[in-house]
């Protein structure tokens, strides 16, 4: 027995993952030691345009780890809000 086609496009379009970019989103957080960047989260979900730079984020954040032993948490806040006025300015 099969579904008709208007229950199986239902069904379809509720599997669907509600967050696309999840694996590269937390990926970036633990290399950055954020818990949360809501706005980043917010602009993933609705633009896509901002996946090179994250992307490009996280290589750089993968070489600096080599080079930087420790990470002072004033300066890892430093670079969280100038990310943040980056991204406000991608969307706008």
């Amino acid at each position: 027995m099969e579904f008709p086609p208007e229950i199986v496009d239902i069904i379809s379009q509720y599997s669907r993952p509600c967050f696309k970019y999840f694996l590269e989103y937390e990926r970036v957080m633990r290399l950055s030691g954020i818990v949360k960047w809501p706005l980043l989260k917010t602009v993933l979900a609705k633009d896509h345009s901002v996946l090179p730079f994250m992307l490009a984020y996280e290589n750089a954040l993968i070489e600096c780890s080599v080079c930087e032993i420790q990470d002072h948490p004033a300066k890892r806040k430093a670079r969280t809000k100038a990310l943040n006025e980056l991204v406000v300015k991608l969307i706008l």
